[in-house]
């Protein structure tokens, strides 16, 4: 009886585990430039889909991003962010994206951040980190 508690615990936690997480990876859904504000829309209404507590967005192999792209990525993110309580990272994105994701942030005209405005970001390559530090 003892074992089938823990094996049917372990289930649960494994379970939770997937629903509290949710990886997107950009090049499965778009080339390695993302030009559009529409391309930003389409890529966060995967999460809006199914908004899990912690969504990744990976973005390995992406090397461009223009700023009608961050800026409407930008407030879609912190859009989601607000009405699911969701956390949204950002992974193994370039030194370029990082930055202009960054000059997007300040630019917004918000009086008050709150704790969903805070971009959080997430390095999965020693190299990538180096790179976003060099940018701060």
């Amino acid at each position: 009886m003892e074992v089938a508690a823990l094996i049917e615990k372990e289930f649960l936690f494994l379970l939770k585990m997937a629903l509290t997480l949710n990886i997107i990876i950009i090049r499965d859904f778009a080339a390695d430039t993302l030009n559009t504000r529409e391309a930003a829309r389409e890529i966060l209404r995967l999460i809006e889909t199914n908004p899990c507590e912690v969504n990744e967005i990976d973005f390995t192999g992406v090397e461009f991003m223009s700023r009608s792209f961050a800026d409407e990525f930008h407030k879609e993110k912190i859009r989601l962010q607000e009405k699911y309580s969701i956390m949204i990272i950002i992974v193994n994105a370039v030194e370029e994206i990082t930055e202009m994701l960054h000059r997007v942030a300040n630019t917004q005209n918000v009086t008050e951040r709150k704790k969903s405005d805070v971009p959080v970001f997430k390095f999965k390559e020693p190299a990538y980190l180096y790179n976003y530090l060099q940018t701060i």
